[in-house]
């Protein structure tokens, strides 16, 4: 290969490990593609919440009301206690 010119080289790599370069391109678009912002849950939504209640209208009453399920009630009982806590 060390006399071998660098298109021919070059060519067989690429027509040998083509489609390992296509399946990683796609892998990059859809990862891409699919990127979104994610929304907290839980304990540590309810961190951001108690925040932006401290930040924006602090002294104000709350009532938290949720759903039924558990990840809802962890939020729940967090906001409840960091509010609880601030005052």
């Amino acid at each position: 290969m060390a006399g071998a010119p660098r298109g021919n080289v070059l060519a067989r790599l690429a027509n040998e490990q083509g489609m390992l370069g296509v399946l990683l391109l796609l892998a990059v678009f859809f990862s891409l593609a699919t990127l979104r912002p994610q929304q907290r849950t839980g304990a540590s939504a309810a961190g951001a919440v108690a925040r932006r209640l401290a930040r924006q209208a602090p002294g104000a009453t709350v009532l938290v009301a949720v759903r039924g399920g558990e990840e809802d009630g962890r939020f729940a009982r967090a906001l409840g206690a960091l509010l609880a806590a601030a005052g």
